[in-house]
């Protein structure tokens, strides 16, 4: 299923990307420094090939969208369309995708991240029943994107 190609219907950005002067910043693959783009079918989204080392920063953002152009083409598709369940992505055609992004920094011991996003289905809900005017007052007035919100901050935010 990997080799299909499948993932690049669904996720056709990839997941991560190198960050610096400019978002999603060039450098993924360097001249006689790193080895080429891999031209399999299922990689071609692939941003580098790079070894991450201490105090590089990346754009980690696994996502997936709905985008009826390329659903179609892996339908028609021999390999790809036997992967797909036709009813299945309907349902959720009118969402159009959904991506979770963190800005994540290489350490020497592993990484730290640099974005604090809500992650509980709680939460994100919660927000996502706000009008907009009180989501945005609230996001900047909670300074929910500068650390976790909890679920008791979250409820006292309830108008």
């Amino acid at each position: 299923m990997v080799c299909s190609g499948i993932a690049t219907v669904f996720a056709p950005q990839g997941i991560i990307q190198l960050i610096g002067i400019d978002y999603n910043d060039v450098g993924g693959y360097i001249h006689d420094v790193t080895p080429p783009p891999p031209c399999e079918r299922w990689l071609p989204t692939m941003k580098t090939t790079r070894i991450l080392e201490e105090n590089m920063v990346i754009s980690f953002s696994p996502a997936c969208y709905f985008d009826i152009k390329r659903i179609g083409a892996a339908l028609n598709d021999d390999i790809m369309g036997r992967f797909i369940q036709k009813e299945t992505v309907e349902k959720f055609l009118e969402v159009g995708g959904v991506k979770m992004e963190d800005m994540v920094m290489v350490t020497g011991d592993g990484y730290q991240l640099l974005t604090h996003l809500p992650r509980s289905v709680k939460i994100i809900e919660y927000w996502l029943r706000q009008p907009v005017e009180t989501y945005i007052n609230k996001v900047v007035a909670s300074s929910m994107f500068t650390k976790n919100i909890t679920f008791e901050e979250a409820d006292a935010c309830e108008a």
